[in-house]
């Protein structure tokens, strides 16, 4: 076979004689040959293995490139497409994903290329200018797009340049028309700073009712354990997959800061499995069946318990049973020698069940 003979080849290279010229030459050709084919390998893997690889289930973005009008396509390989909004508006400049901001305008893209029922995104997020008191910036990421677009679940949390608390909201849009979930509420230690990361982390699961929630935090505190907002809903056309985005919704920023962006890195959405809930386990309880502590003194016998009743002797003479000195005792003869063995404080139990006797 080929590599045998390439195998052979070596090692008779390795161990001829410096003057073997057409084995050298032999040699050459082969090397040359095995160069070829490598670099043949490589450059067809860069080309067709790795790009199918990167195109995995899971949306991820970490925004390493640099694209004009739009952004292009993923980390993972996933082509983001623009729903609303001019393309210029849109571009990556190698550490973000940026949306120029303009009042009063939504503008956002989303990925069509992956659909989950259950969706979890986490994203990184922040704002390049300092708000005006009365400007606001709401960031949305959108869960479960239909197509036509405009029906929606939509998550999502307000900046505020009034030094207050960020708002999160909950809300589901059916053919443009949107609906709030739940009252909104702030987010805490969420006060807007430009420049600054913010960690947004939302999950749409399950159907019938479908679970919305948010929660939000600055990036250099940790995660909080529980949900800033949560909502169950039971929209028909909203029980199915959808599509991921991004939108964003200025209102009121002062001209003079103009342009403004919404900055966005570390991007993820993932099928998130819904674990069925565990049955519970029953807390056990301790009866007493039997407890005695023996502050009694009695001879022939050991007499009633304190819990349990009268204890009978079924072998052995009653001589050998007393209690004395808190120890119930048991006197055996062996070999002509007396030993006497003092039984412990005797309290048995039984475990069982709530519910169960």
């Amino acid at each position: 076979m080929a590599w045998l003979r390439t195998v052979w080849f070596v090692l008779k290279f390795l161990f001829s004689r410096p003057a073997d010229e057409e084995f050298l030459a032999m040699s050459a050709k082969k090397l040359f040959f095995l160069a070829v084919a490598f670099l043949a390998v490589f450059f067809v893997s860069r080309l067709f293995l790795v790009p199918l690889a990167r195109a995995s289930s899971h949306v991820i973005d970490e925004f390493t490139r640099t694209v004009a009008n739009g952004w292009g396509t993923s980390t993972s390989g996933h082509a983001w497409v623009i729903s609303s909004g001019s393309a210029s508006s849109f571009a990556v400049n190698g550490e973000y994903g940026t949306i120029s901001l303009a009042n009063t305008s939504n503008r956002g893209l989303y990925v069509p290329g992956v659909q989950f029922t259950n969706t979890s995104v986490l994203s990184r997020v922040r704002i390049n200018k300092a708000l005006n008191t009365s400007a606001t910036v709401t960031i949305t990421f959108a869960a479960r797009i239909q197509t036509p677009l405009n029906t929606e679940y939509r998550p999502s949390v307000t900046f505020r340049g009034n030094g207050l608390n960020s708002v999160v909201g909950l809300r589901k849009i059916v053919n443009g028309t949107q609906t709030a979930l739940t009252t909104d509420t702030t987010a805490p230690n969420t006060v807007f700073v430009e420049n600054v990361d913010y960690l947004v982390r939302t999950e749409v699961i399950g159907s019938n009712p479908t679970t919305v929630r948010i929660k939000v935090w600055r990036a250099n505190l940790s995660e909080p354990t529980s949900w800033t907002l949560s909502a169950t809903d039971n929209e028909p056309v909203l029980q199915n997959a959808g599509s991921s985005g991004i939108m964003t919704y200025p209102v009121n920023i002062d001209s003079a800061v103009f342009p403004v962006q919404a900055q966005f890195d570390n991007y993820s959405t993932e099928n998130s499995v819904i674990l069925p809930s565990p049955t519970p386990t029953p807390t056990p309880f301790l009866h007493t069946h039997l407890s005695d502590t023996f502050s009694r003194n009695l001879y022939d016998t050991w007499g009633n318990a304190e819990i349990g009743g009268v204890y009978t002797i079924f072998s052995g003479s009653q001589s050998t049973y007393s209690v004395e000195e808190g120890e119930g005792r048991v006197l055996l003869e062996n070999n002509n020698r007396t030993k006497v063995y003092r039984c412990l404080r005797l309290s048995l139990r039984k475990s069982s069940y709530a519910g169960k006797v």
